[in-house]
């Protein structure tokens, strides 16, 4: 309450200064208009007076006399007035009980407001040294009303012995002394004698009484550049009611901070985590380029290193030969490095695609058994079989299924010793035209603990041991169990040091139709090999050394091969061979004047039959799925992934070739 009490006084203050200002700002318009006769003078007075809330102005002289509203000269001493005028330095304000001119009409309560001027204003002859201005008491009392307490608060404005100037509409006191009210209250807080003498003596004080069976609570607070004192005075039950508000919004606010705390808390925590995942991330890219720069680097320096040898024995076709096979190896195994950091990469993003396609079971196990038995080398005993498989024929991404378990395969044939045994069994049971598989892949190696098992095998990068004869990039079971997890799968392991490992993967895949069971039944009928020998083949590639690569293997079997160096040349020289002349073309992708697609588009788009049904592969680095669809959607038949598989690549032109020759 004392400082909503300071408040109001500066309130009531600043409406002074207002009143104060127009009587100085009218001054100095006169000053700037001037004013040759009274009559002037007298019009000027009552435009000021029409157009401010001054009832009446008058002007004081440097001789004594005042120039009334009515435009007479008076003495200043017949004014009520003019002992403030003469006390005041340069601005005062009183109450007047009586008429602004000092006569005996007009009677009325005023409050009268004055300024002094620092240099004298000269109208016509006239020497101004002041301004005085009335304004009624009520219209005073109209204006004090503040908003403290929801404006049910009393202000009054009193002189020093207690007198009321003016009080608020709220005031319903018939006193005309804030003094004889205070004198009969019973105190609680603060006394008579204390609010007796802030009056007098330009203080401050506050109070808790009652009065009449009603209690209230009054500041008393000096208003600037006035003798006079501002009294704010509110009854009890009006404090309880703020109290409460207050307390509710304090409620509503502290509420509010909680809800804000617990944001911040949030904020914090999720900045800490953020930091945290940053630091682990930061690891795990250290430990990721770490171990990449040594998986690649190993096969890498023994391919150079495999080359500068045959260099220095290219008379001696033993040693060429073995070199050879080693560097076979090494390139091998960095392709495998970089095909699974690609797949890895690819299945953490969560934009892996499952293909789902009719295969056969068989020949998907004829084909791991033939890996697996490659791998080992001969050094391991390999068996593949199949366990209760009724119905071979399902449907899924095979691919992927095989990717995943030739990981787990490669990982046994790496881990277990020479003399050692690797088994891969496959058992079904088929229930509503689903197929649940069971894959086991089995070894007698080195085996894993249990620390590994539970912390680490999942990891990327994670190997137990790291040797010599056990290399490998720590992502073969990591990737078999996230590929075989987006097919809706499981993978489980057990494991022994010193013992073996046994990996367990479960995947539930539809049963294929009867009619695709009879189209790939129909595909393991032995048909005669195919030989490409006599057949054209258009090979698109801006690469001098891969072009060249591409060439000589056709080459060697016996095919004639027509060369351009991007896809606008490849649309040329198609369109300008003679029909049938072309049988296969080999696209790469990306070329300059025009992409691989786009020159596809163009043969296809050709006006002659053998644009429609000439077979396209696309050669292209890019192994992801949405890649092979750009590939199909623009008219090319297949994609061969670069870096070659040499027999991949002749097996599918074969089978384009044969298909074509057929269709023909």
């Amino acid at each position: 309450m004392d400082q909503t009490a300071d408040h109001d006084s500066q309130a009531f203050h600043n409406a002074l200064a207002r009143k104060w200002g127009m009587l100085e700002s009218f001054a100095e318009r006169l000053r700037i208009t001037g004013a040759d006769d009274r009559e002037v003078l007298r019009s000027l007075i009552e435009v000021e007076n029409q157009a401010t809330a001054f009832e009446n102005i008058e002007l004081v002289g440097t001789n004594g006399t005042v120039f009334t509203g009515d435009g007479e000269l008076s003495a200043i001493e017949d004014m009520p007035w003019h002992a403030s005028y003469e006390e005041a330095d340069s601005r005062f304000v009183m109450r007047c009980d009586a008429s602004p001119d000092g006569g005996s009409d007009d009677q009325g309560v005023y409050i009268v407001y004055g300024v002094k001027l620092s240099t004298p204003l000269y109208l016509g002859g006239y020497s101004v040294g002041g301004v005085v201005g009335f304004i009624p008491v009520d219209d005073i009392a109209e204006t004090m009303r503040f908003e403290s307490f929801d404006e049910r608060g009393v202000a009054l404005v009193v002189q020093p012995d207690g007198a009321i100037v003016t009080a608020g509409g709220l005031y319903d006191g018939d006193e005309s002394s804030i003094l004889e009210r205070l004198a009969r209250a019973r105190f609680s807080l603060g006394s008579y004698d204390a609010c007796e003498r802030a009056l007098a003596e330009d203080g401050s004080a506050f109070a808790s009484y009652s009065l009449d069976g009603e209690n209230f609570y009054a500041a008393i607070k000096p208003i600037e550049d006035t003798d006079w004192h501002l009294v704010v005075r509110v009854h009890g039950t009006v404090t309880s009611d703020v109290v409460d508000i207050l307390l509710t919004r304090s409620g509503l606010f502290f509420a509010a901070l909680g809800v804000i705390v617990v944001l911040v808390a949030v904020t914090i925590y999720r900045s800490v985590r953020s930091a945290r995942i940053a630091r682990e991330s930061e690891r795990a890219k250290t430990a990721f380029l770490s171990t990449m720069s040594h998986e690649i680097r190993t096969p890498l320096n023994g391919i150079v290193g495999i080359l500068y040898l045959m260099r220095q024995n290219v008379d001696n076709p033993e040693k060429l030969q073995s070199y050879l096979d080693q560097a076979n190896v090494s390139a091998n195994f960095l392709k495998s490095v970089i095909s699974d950091v690609l797949d890895m990469s690819k299945i953490e993003s969560g934009s892996v695609d499952v293909r789902i396609e009719p295969f056969d079971l068989r020949v998907m196990l004829q084909e791991l058994e033939v890996i697996a038995s490659v791998q080992a080398a001969g050094r391991l005993d390999v068996t593949v079989r199949s366990v209760d498989v009724g119905d071979p024929f399902v449907r899924g991404d095979a691919v992927r299924l095989k990717q995943a378990l030739v990981n787990l395969l490669g990982n046994a044939v790496k881990f277990t010793p020479d003399g050692g045994e690797v088994s891969l069994a496959l058992t079904e049971e088929t229930l509503d035209d689903v197929a649940h598989l069971v894959f086991v892949v089995r070894d007698t190696g080195c085996g894993m603990s249990d620390d590994f098992l539970k912390n680490r095998l999942w990891s990327p990068f994670e190997q137990e041991l790291r040797v010599a004869s056990q290399s490998g990039t720590g992502l073969g079971a990591p990737l078999a169990k996230a590929i075989v997890e987006a097919m809706g799968g499981t993978v489980d392991v057990r494991s022994e040091v010193g013992v073996g490992s046994e990996f367990t993967v479960r995947v539930s895949l539809p049963l294929a139709s009867k009619e695709e069971a009879a189209e790939l039944d129909g595909r393991r009928t032995d048909t005669p090999a195919y030989t490409l020998a006599g057949s054209t083949v258009l090979v698109a590639e801006d690469n001098d050394v891969n072009r060249m690569i591409v060439e000589d293997i056709l080459a060697d079997e016996g095919v004639s091969v027509i060369s351009v160096e991007n896809g606008l040349e490849a649309v040329e020289r198609f369109a300008n061979s003679a029909p049938g002349e072309i049988d296969i073309v080999l696209m790469d992708v990306q070329m300059p004047l025009m992409d691989g697609y786009g020159a596809a588009r163009g043969i296809r788009g050709l006006s002659r039959p053998d644009a429609r049904t000439v077979p396209i592969l696309a050669l292209t680095a890019n192994a992801f799925r949405e890649n092979v669809e750009q590939a199909l959607a623009s008219g090319m038949d297949d994609v061969i992934v670069k870096p070659l598989n040499v027999a991949l690549l002749l097996e599918k032109l074969r089978d384009c070739d044969s298909r074509r020759s057929s269709d023909s």
